[in-house]
């Protein structure tokens, strides 16, 4: 289930009731104001944030988790150095509470390689949203298998990224149903 960061630290009550009664088993936070992700300090405060937010999930039965766009790799300019958000994030907060939900568009979006992520950070992406992109400069967001993404690659690595669940999606498709039967007929191809 997505939803904000305030529903899960103000209304946790509704929250929690609404998840169960849904059958979710995650409660993920689908994005954060982008200020929040524009400083080192803020990054700390913000995994601060989603590891008691996790521990709330964990006490009620649950697990909590954040979906990364491509502002999460946009670096963040510090005296020491500069550092990735989504970095921070996943070194910030701690794994028995905290799990993210890779988007592999995102990633991809942002120049960035998602099997280095799974190689340093094994088994922490417990969930990931597949969909596919046509390539710079554009990235064009298409059916899964009409795109540039390696997917057999990607597959492969699964059980080191943690993977326990796949969701196909697509923003903005022409045909809903057109795009959910390319992106099944493409995946239930692959061997991996």
């Amino acid at each position: 289930m997505h939803v904000g960061l305030p529903q899960v630290e103000a209304q946790w009550t509704a929250t929690a009731a609404a998840a169960k009664a849904l059958g979710h088993k995650w409660v993920i936070v689908a994005s954060v104001p982008g200020k929040s992700l524009t400083s080192l300090d803020g990054l700390k405060d913000l995994a601060k944030r989603f590891n008691d937010a996790g521990a709330r999930c964990r006490d009620a039965g649950m697990r909590f988790g954040y979906h990364n766009h491509n502002a999460e790799f946009r670096p963040v300019v510090e005296p020491t150095g500069s550092v990735l958000p989504l970095d921070v994030l996943l070194s910030e907060t701690d794994p028995t509470l905290v799990d993210f939900e890779m988007d592999l568009y995102w990633i991809t979006n942002a120049g960035q390689d998602p099997l280095a992520y799974f190689k340093k950070y094994p088994g922490r992406f417990k969930l990931a949203h597949v969909k596919d992109s046509g390539g710079a400069p554009k990235h064009e967001m298409r059916d899964v298998g009409a795109g540039t993404i390696d997917w057999k690659t990607i597959l492969r690595q699964s059980k080191q990224a943690g993977f326990q669940h796949f969701i196909v999606e697509h923003d903005e498709p022409k045909d809903v149903y057109a795009s959910i039967t390319a992106s099944y007929q493409y995946l239930s191809t692959l061997e991996f």
